[in-house]
């Protein structure tokens, strides 16, 4: 595990400090459209104490130690935090993920999700699966992540669910929250996937269970950057 203390407190521990962060961001090393260095100006201009820039990574990914030393460098003398993370996808039922042990364990920060749903030996699209497997099969790999213990933090959970169907089991959340705060693998309040009503009922949860939690914006461009301090802090 890497740096969850100083990112992931417990949902009774978090203060309004805490909405002064962005723990998902990409930059267009991968996916993402500026460079690292325009979005530590944007997150200085919004007054964010805190970044994680959480790559998309794979086992047969080359670029991570480049990135790395690029924002290694570019943090020095910062008065902000800032992080160096990937996020990963979950690959198997034990809760395997797509990164090389090499980048594992550089990352200082490990975003586990579930993107392509593995299912009857391959991995498909939630369109391709249809609403009720993609219920069932999105909560098996984010218990097997959260009983894997290679995640620090679940990334959009259920997110494949809310985007594609705008539907998403109580069950199914409460269980992962509870194993979350059993494990001690940070749940993500993500401002892009998820709904107002799955975001209530997440924070009832996290009230009762009392999870490490984590926030962000999923962030792409300049403009995602931040947005998940202003739809969540009211709410928690």
């Amino acid at each position: 595990m890497k740096v969850k203390t100083v990112l992931c407190p417990r949902f009774s521990e978090v203060s309004r400090s805490f909405f002064n962060r962005d723990c998902q961001v990409h930059t267009a090393w991968t996916d993402g459209a500026c460079a690292p260095r325009e979005i530590l100006k944007a997150a200085e201009d919004l007054g964010l104490d805190t970044l994680a820039f959480t790559e998309h990574i794979r086992s047969e990914s080359v670029y991570f130690k480049d990135f790395f030393r690029e924002i290694e460098g570019l943090r020095k003398g910062l008065v902000m935090k800032v992080f160096i993370g990937v996020e990963t996808k979950v690959i198997d039922e034990e809760g395997q993920l797509d990164i090389s042990s090499a980048d594992y364990a550089m990352a200082e920060i490990v975003l586990g999700s579930v993107h392509r749903i593995p299912h009857n030996g391959g991995f498909y699209h939630p369109r391709d699966l249809g609403l009720e497997v993609t219920l069932e099969e999105e909560f098996r790999y984010l218990m097997a992540m959260l009983r894997g213990g290679r995640v620090d933090v679940l990334a959009h959970p259920f997110g494949m669910s809310l985007r594609m169907f705008n539907v998403f089991s109580t069950d199914h959340l409460e269980e992962v929250i509870r194993t979350a705060a059993l494990t001690g693998v940070a749940f993500e309040f993500n401002s892009k996937y998820a709904s107002p009503v799955f975001l209530k009922e997440a924070v009832r949860f996290c009230r009762k269970h009392d999870p490490l939690v984590s926030l962000g914006s999923d962030v792409h461009k300049i403009e995602d950057l931040g947005r998940c301090r202003g739809i969540l802090e009211g709410l928690i």
